[in-house]
This record gives structure tokens, sequence and C-alpha cells, in this order.
């Protein structure tokens, strides 16, 4: 603060409060995931007729907690994710041309293979991607440090460089005292070759299981490798002793059908196929699927995690993003996942 100060910006300090708070004219108290307490922070912002050309966000950035749980990684995605979605959609009309928004975090990203990891705060660098690619004149980047720094006057200049330039770089990480930027490269895969990390007869389960891309996976990993397959789907999908019933009644248009026919298809290509309806965010349910899969088949060899919030309702742009739609699409791919 004392170094953006001396290069005569005007700051706005937001703290993290049991309730909003103005404690001065530059400083301020919100609630962790508090919608409420930003609208208030934005009102008073309005009255001032102050506009902003940076916000920078340092909740997430500190010690790792290496015995983390769940309470502790919901504290992490409240602080963070939930918490900065909700200033960026409250402040982002009362930024100026050439506005900057930027996080500073510490273990988020995994560089090294030696840090201390605390992979929900890499969920605000997908969320500063989005919002760039939605407003392309707002500049925005997250900068990941291993951790609090021995030598923290090298880490300071580090993220004064950051906060007073501008780069098309949006994910940057600090190792060793050298910057560290996220991109991409194409790479030549040989379809054919078959993978030594799937095991013949293996026993794998696919999550979002009797989708498209689930079932395709199935086919292949049924036909390739004889697998024991697994397949877990949210919508109701029937009891395997009516399949028959289910086709005459219905048709071979129906999409059920054609999701029937194919895990017979698999089965005829010698694999073996069970199907599980649940919400993969229930862990209890889940639990019973890994336990009586490992019973019936053994060891499980392999998990691909493909379900997800698909309904087009559910994909709106960060203004307007609700508590309703964060939920949807964590629900499957978060707490699914964990």
């Amino acid at each position: 603060l004392s170094m953006l100060s001396e290069k005569k910006y005007d700051i706005i300090e937001v703290w993290q409060s049991l309730e909003y708070r103005v404690i001065d004219n530059d400083k301020y108290g919100i609630r962790v995931n508090c919608i409420e307490d930003v609208t208030h922070l934005k009102n008073d912002f309005n009255k001032n007729s102050r506009l902003i050309n940076k916000i920078i966000h340092f909740w997430n950035y500190g010690e790792v907690n290496e015995n983390i749980d769940g309470k502790v990684q919901e504290a992490e995605i409240d602080k963070g994710f939930r918490t900065f979605t909700n200033i960026v959609k409250e402040l982002i009309t009362l930024l100026g041309k050439e506005s900057q928004i930027i996080a500073i975090t510490s273990g988020a990203y995994n560089i090294t293979d030696l840090e201390t990891l605390c992979p929900e705060r890499a969920m605000i660098g997908t969320l500063l991607k989005v919002i760039g690619q939605e407003n392309p004149d707002i500049n925005t980047k997250m900068i990941d440090f291993e951790g609090i720094c021995s030598n923290p006057i090298i880490q300071l200049r580090q993220v004064e460089n950051e906060i007073l330039t501008r780069s098309k770089e949006r994910i940057i990480a600090y190792r060793y005292g050298k910057r560290l930027v996220e991109s991409y490269r194409s790479l030549n895969v040989d379809i054919r070759a078959k993978s030594n990390l799937l095991k013949k007869g293996g026993v794998y389960i696919i999550t979002g299981g009797l989708g498209g891309i689930g079932l395709d996976i199935g086919e292949y990993l049924g036909s390739e490798y004889s697998a024991k397959i697994i397949l877990i789907g949210r919508s109701p999908f029937p009891e395997r002793s009516i399949w028959d019933n289910w086709i005459n009644e219905k048709g071979l248009s129906d999409k059920i059908s054609k999701k029937i026919n194919i895990i017979r298809e698999i089965e005829k290509n010698g694999g073996v196929v069970r199907v599980y309806n649940l919400d993969v965010s229930d862990s209890a349910k889940l639990e019973i699927v890994f336990n009586e899969s490992q019973k019936e088949f053994g060891i499980v060899n392999g998990v691909f995690h493909f379900a997800g919030e698909t309904n087009p309702d559910n994909f709106v742009p960060v203004a307007n993003l609700t508590e309703e739609v964060i939920r949807m699409q964590f629900n499957p791919k978060i707490y699914g996942l964990i």
C-alpha cells in the first residue's frame, strides 16, 4: 500500500469484517461472500463519485494450510472466488479506461512439484480469464507465489512491477526469482497408439457417463481394453430388467433407447458395464458406488470425471452470475471431484 501511495495512487482499502463498515473515507470492511456488503460499497463509491482504475485482490495470499479439510476448502472458495466474483460484478461499471483487475495469490499452481498447494485459489485465475475475454478493455492477470518469501522486499518489487504494468499474460507465477507465464503449444498425438496408462481388464468409473463423451470413452475402454466400466449419470435411467420393454415402447430413436443399445454394444465387444443414477456431489452415495465396484471387480484403476452442468440457462456472463448458477456448476465439477 505504501508503495502505491508513493506513486500518488488514491488507495481504497477493503478488509474482511463481521459486518459492513465504513472505517474512514478510504477504508471499508465487508463480510466474506456477501453481495449485500459489496452493493453497499458500490453505493458509497457512487455517492463520492469515485472511479476505479485497479482492483487488486490479496485475500488469497498467505500461508497454505497443509491439513486442509472441507471447511478450509469452502472458506478459501468463499473469500476467493465468491467474494471476488461479487466485487467484480458490482464494481466493474465503476472501472475507468485502461483499468486492471489483478489477483495476488500463493500456492495456487503446481509449478515445481514442491509447493504446498491450495488449488481452490486457482479458481480466481479462470475467473480472470473470462472477465478479460468478456471485457477486452480491462487488463486482467493473476500473480501466484510459492508462499510468503523469506525476503519480502524482493516479492514486493515483483508485485509492484506487475501492478504498474499491463501485460498480455493472464496467469503468472514467480518461483525461485523467475517470472513464469502460462502458455500453450500443440502436440502431435498418435491416436492409434494404445496408452500404457490404461489396463487391460481394468476398472474405470466415468462420471457424466451417460452423456455423449462419457459413452464414447466407455465404448473405447470396452472395445480396446475389455474394461469393467461404471457409468454414473444424474439423469434417470431405467433398470436393466426393463430395457427390452423400454425400447419396444419408446422405439429405437428414443434417446435412452440409443444409450441402452450403446451399452449393449460395449458389452458385446468385451466390456462389462454397470449404471448408477446419482448426483456425484453426494459423497455418501458416491462412496457406495466405489465400495460396490471394488467388491465386484477389485481395485478401481481410474476415474474419468465428465460430470457437469450443461443447461444453457446456466452459461451466463460474469456480470450475471448468481449463487444458484455457481452452485449448479460447482456441485458436479468441484464437489463431485473432491
